[in-house]
C-alpha cells in the first residue's frame, strides 16, 4: 500500500477509501504485509450489519475484489444457559440436559458450542435413527413444541451427530458431538434461520438421555459459547464437583490377642456397587510377625472367600507361592480350579511388624457391582509382646482414589502382679474375707478385657483387747478425758503392727465426803490432838472407807470461863445458892454462864448481926413516929438498917395522955392582951398549955 489515503463519506452512506503508492521501478513485489490503523474515526451504522468491498489493482491492470461481512451489535443478546447433570457419580452414565432462553427482542442465535474438560458420550450399541433424548421449546406466545433427539449421522462411537426431530419429520435443530481426546465433548448446536435477526423469546431445553459418562476428576466444567446471528458471542462456565465413591469397609481381626502367642489374622474387605475398583491393598502393623517356620511352598495356609452382590460366592485356598525368606514371602488366593484369584506379599518388617501388599487381576473395567471378600492366614500371626497392635490400611482404586483407616487392638501380657498386703485381723479381696497369713491369688480381667494375674502375699497381725480396771475418788482422766461417773468406757489405740488395741476402762468413781461440825467450846477444843484456843474454821483430810478423802471442818467458837468476886455484907445471914452462910468468910460457887462455860463466882461475906431495942414513950394525944402519928398507947416497932446495912428493931413502947380544949370567947375593946400577947383585932386565937 502507499501512503496516500483519499476518504470520502459517501452520501447514500457508506466509505470511499482510494489508497495509492509511489511506483518502485519493477511490476513484481517480494512480497509484504502492511496494516493501517484509523484510530477511533470510523462510525458504525446502526443496521445489523456492514458489507466491505475491496478492489485492488495491481501495476500491470490485474484486478482482485474481495466482500467482507460485520454484524453490528444493535441489540441485546444475554441468553440464559444451563448445563445440568442428573448424576455426578464418576464413570457412571448420567443424563445431559442443556437448557437456553432468550427474552422477546434479544438477537438470535447462529450456534451455540458446549464444551467439557471432561467425561464423554457413550452410543455404544445405538444405531442411526435411536432416539437419546427430547427436546422441548416454549415460545413466548405460549406455543410449545417437543421433539426427540435421535441420532442422525455416526462417524464413529466419538463422532455423532443428533438431530432434533418433531412429530411431524421437521428438523429443528443439529448437535454434531464429539468425545474430544484426552477426555470431554464438544457439542455444537445449530437452527435453522428464521429469516430475521430478532427473537420473540422463548425456552428450550434438550436431554440427552443416559448417554454422558462422568469422568473420574473430582470436577467437570462446561464452557458455552453462544454466537448471535448478528456475530454478538455470549461465553459462561459451568462447574460440577464429581462424587468418586471409593469407600471400602475394612476389618482387620485376630483369633486370640495374647502376647506372643500364634494367632489368626483375618482381613475383611467389602464395596458397594458403583464403587471404584480396588487396585491394591496394603496392611501395615506396627508389631507383630509372620511365623511360616517349617511350612514349604504350596502348603495351604489360610482360606478366602468372596460373596458378591448377585449371590455368587466363590471359596479358594492360601498358599505358599514364593518364599524368599522367613520373613518374605507370597500367599496366593487359589480357587478350586487352580485359578489365582489374587496375591498377598507378605514382609516381616526390621524392628517388628508385618507389610502386607495384596493385589487382584483386573476385570476390565473399574467399577464394581459390590462384594464382601475375607482372607484368613491360620494360625501364622505372631502377637507382639507389647500392650498394643496397631494395623493402617491403604487401598488404591484403579482410579488413584486412597483410602486409608487405621485400627487398633489391645494385646494383653498377663502382669503376674504380686500385692502385699498387711491387715489387722482379717482382709477382703472381692469378696472373700481372708483371716489368716498366706497367698491368695485371683484372676481379674482388665478394662480391656485382658487377663490380670494378681497374687496377694497377706500378713494377718490381730487386734488386742484388754480392760483396765479403776477406781478414782471424783474424776479419773484417760487419755485427755475426765469421767466422772462410774462406768465402762473403751479407748481404741493403734499397736506396733498398726492394729486395734482396744482398752476398756471399768471404772468406779467414789466421790469425796465433806462435813462441817461445828463446836462451841470453853476456853479451848482438843481435835485430833491438836488444842485450839481460838474461834476459827480449822480442817482436817481423812481417808474415807472407800478411799476417799472426807474433809471434815471444823466450825469452833471458843468462848471463855470467867471468874468473879462478889463482896457481900450481909446481917446475920446470907443465902446463897440455897446455901445460909451466917458468917463472915470467903466462899466460891462455880456456874455455867450462857456460853455454857465455867463462871466461878466467889463471894467475900461480911456477916454484921441485927441489933434490937425498946423505947419507952408517954406522949399527949398522939405521938409521930418515923413520919406515923400514934394517937393510941401501945407497943410499935419498927426496923431500920443501921450504918452496916443491918437491921436494927427498934419497939416503941407508947403512952398516950390525951389534952384538954376549951374555948374561951371574949369581947374586948381595941385590944385583948392574952398570955402576954395583944390582940388587936376580932379572931379566933388559940393558945396550948400543958398541963
Amino acid at each position: 500500500l502507499g501512503n496516500t489515503f483519499d476518504i470520502e463519506n459517501l452520501p447514500s452512506g457508506g466509505v470511499s477509501i482510494d489508497a495509492t503508492s509511489p511506483g518502485d521501478n519493477n511490476t513484481l513485489t517480494n512480497g509484504n504485509s502492511s496494516t493501517v490503523t484509523f484510530n477511533d474515526l470510523f462510525l458504525n451504522p446502526n443496521t445489523g450489519m456492514i458489507n466491505l468491498y475491496s478492489n485492488i489493482t495491481s501495476e500491470l491492470g490485474e484486478l482482485d475484489s474481495q466482500s467482507f461481512v460485520f454484524y453490528m451489535s444493535c441489540m441485546d443478546f444475554s441468553p440464559t444457559v444451563s448445563v445440568s447433570l442428573s448424576d455426578t457419580i464418576c464413570n457412571s452414565h448420567s443424563d445431559f440436559t442443556i437448557d437456553v432462553s432468550q427474552d422477546a427482542g434479544e438477537t438470535d442465535i447462529a450456534s451455540a458450542l458446549f464444551v467439557s474438560d471432561g467425561g464423554s458420550f457413550d452410543i455404544s450399541g445405538l444405531g442411526l435413527n435411536d432416539v437419546i433424548g427430547s427436546a422441548n421449546v416454549v415460545f413466548a406466545s405460549g406455543i410449545s413444541v417437543v421433539t426427540t433427539l435421535e441420532i442422525s449421522l455416526i462417524n464413529s462411537l466419538d463422532d455423532f451427530e443428533v438431530q432434533s426431530v418433531d412429530s411431524s419429520g421437521n428438523i429443528l435443530g443439529t448437535f454434531s458431538v464429539t468425545n474430544t481426546v484426552g477426555g470431554g465433548v464438544s457439542i455444537i448446536a445449530t437452527s435453522p434461520a428464521d429469516g430475521n435477526s430478532s427473537t420473540n423469546g422463548y425456552v428450550s431445553t434438550a436431554t440427552f438421555n443416559n448417554i454422558f459418562v462422568i469422568p473420574t476428576s473430582s470436577t467437570l466444567n462446561f464452557i458455552s459459547t453462544i454466537t448471535s446471528e448478528i456475530g454478538d458471542v455470549d461465553t459462561q462456565s459451568f462447574s460440577f464437583n464429581i462424587s468418586c465413591d471409593f469407600s471400602p469397609s475394612v476389618t482387620i481381626s485376630l483369633s486370640d490377642n495374647t502376647c506372643n502367642t500364634h494367632s489368626d489374622l483375618t482381613i475383611d474387605v467389602s464395596q458397594d456397587a458403583g464403587e471404584t475398583d480396588i487396585a491394591t491393598a496394603l496392611f501395615v502393623s506396627d508389631g507383630g510377625s509372620f511365623d511360616i517356620t517349617g511350612l514349604n511352598l504350596n502348603d495351604a495356609v489360610g482360606t478366602a472367600n468372596i460373596l458378591f452382590a448377585n449371590g455368587t460366592s466363590v471359596v479358594s485356598t492360601l498358599e505358599l507361592s514364593v518364599i524368599t525368606t522367613l520373613d518374605d514371602f507370597e500367599i496366593q488366593s487359589v480357587d478350586s480350579l487352580g485359578n489365582v484369584l489374587g496375591t498377598f506379599a507378605v514382609t516381616n518388617t526390621v524392628g517388628g511388624g508385618v507389610n502386607i501388599l495384596a493385589t487382584s487381576p483386573p476385570d476390565g473395567n473399574s467399577i464394581t457391582n459390590g462384594y464382601v471378600s475375607t482372607a484368613t492366614f491360620n494360625n501364622l500371626f505372631v502377637n507382639p509382646n507389647t500392650t498394643s497392635l496397631n494395623f493402617t490400611t491403604t487401598i488404591t482404586s484403579e482410579l488413584g482414589d486412597v483410602d486409608t483407616q487405621s485400627f487398633s487392638y489391645l494385646i494383653c501380657c498377663d502382669p503376674f502382679l504380686i500385692v502385699s498386703i498387711t491387715a489387722c485381723d482379717s482382709f477382703d479381696w472381692d469378696g472373700v474375707t481372708y483371716d489368716s497369713t498366706g497367698s491368695y491369688t485371683n484372676v481379674y480381667t482388665d478394662v480391656n478385657g485382658c487377663d490380670s494375674t494378681v497374687t496377694l502375699d497377706l500378713t494377718i497381725n490381730y487386734s488386742t483387747s484388754s480392760t483396765v480396771t479403776v477406781t478414782a475418788c471424783d474424776s479419773f482422766e484417760w487419755d485427755g478425758v475426765t469421767y466422772d461417773s462410774t462406768g465402762r468406757y473403751t479407748n481404741i489405740y493403734t499397736d506396733v503392727n498398726g492394729c486395734d488395741s482396744t482398752v476398756t476402762l471399768d471404772l468406779t468413781i467414789n466421790y469425796s465426803q465433806s462435813l462441817t461440825v461445828t463446836v462451841t467450846a470453853c476456853d479451848s477444843f482438843d481435835w485430833d490432838g491438836v488444842t485450839y484456843d481460838s474461834t476459827g474454821i480449822y480442817t482436817n483430810v481423812y481417808l474415807g472407807t472407800n478411799g476417799c478423802d472426807s474433809t471434815v471442818i471444823l466450825d469452833l467458837t471458843i468462848n471463855y470461863s470467867t471468874s468473879s468476886t462478889v463482896t457481900v455484907t450481909a446481917c446475920d445471914s446470907f443465902d446463897w445458892d440455897g446455901v445460909t452462910y451466917d458468917s463472915t468468910g470467903t466462899y466460891t460457887n462455880i456456874y455455867t454462864d450462857v456460853n455454857g462455860c465455867d463462871s466461878t463466882v466467889t463471894l467475900d461475906l461480911t456477916i454484921n448481926y441485927s441489933q434490937s431495942s425498946t423505947v419507952t414513950v408517954t406522949a399527949c394525944d398522939s405521938f409521930v413516929w418515923d413520919g406515923v402519928t400514934y394517937d393510941s398507947t401501945g407497943t410499935y416497932t419498927k426496923v431500920y438498917t443501921d450504918v452496916k446495912g443491918c437491921d436494927r428493931t427498934v419497939t416503941l413502947d407508947l403512952t398516950i395522955n390525951y389534952s384538954l380544949s376549951q374555948t374561951l370567947i371574949h369581947t374586948a375593946c381595941d385590944s385583948f392582951v392574952w398570955d402576954g400577947v395583944t390582940y388587936d383585932s376580932t379572931g379566933t386565937y388559940t393558945n396550948v398549955y400543958t398541963d
